[in-house]
């Protein structure tokens, strides 16, 4: 018995209406996604101005650059679906990183933390909520 191999996926029992369905509610995620990654991107970029340390303001320049790249991704795959990025979704994100800084502000105020590393710890969650997001697009 010869196995056929198909180069495109198979989808079976999917009718219009539920493909469209299924594109909107991706599109639906690529919001989420749209925001969380704005939100590490600002989260990053404000952060750079807080920290002295060459090697450090180096490496977090070149994460926002980085962060950058995979915010024009997200167009691509909005492209993909055939559908329009959410409206507002970028500005929510920066907003969220706005408040996350004042978050960080506070926990450090608190936890006794000197200098930028408090908005370096909520950087990295912030990174790690944006990879979580795009692993579950993939």
């Amino acid at each position: 018995m010869s196995e056929a191999k198909s180069a495109n996926p198979i989808v079976i029992e999917l009718d219009e209406k539920n493909w469209n369905k299924q594109l909107d509610e991706m599109a639906q995620w690529l919001g989420n996604v749209v925001m969380t990654q704005a939100s590490f991107r600002e989260y990053v970029e404000n952060t750079i101005e807080k920290i002295t340390e060459p090697n450090v303001k180096a490496r977090l320049s070149e994460i926002a650059e980085g962060a950058k790249e995979h915010e024009q991704k997200i167009k691509a795959l909005y492209q993909v679906i055939d559908r329009n990025p959410a409206p507002g979704r970028k500005f929510a994100g920066e907003a969220v990183a706005t408040l996350g800084q004042a978050i960080a502000g506070i926990e450090g105020a608190l936890g006794g933390a000197a200098g930028p590393w408090r908005d370096i710890h909520r950087l990295v969650l912030s990174n790690l909520n944006s990879m979580g997001a795009f692993a579950i697009t993939e």
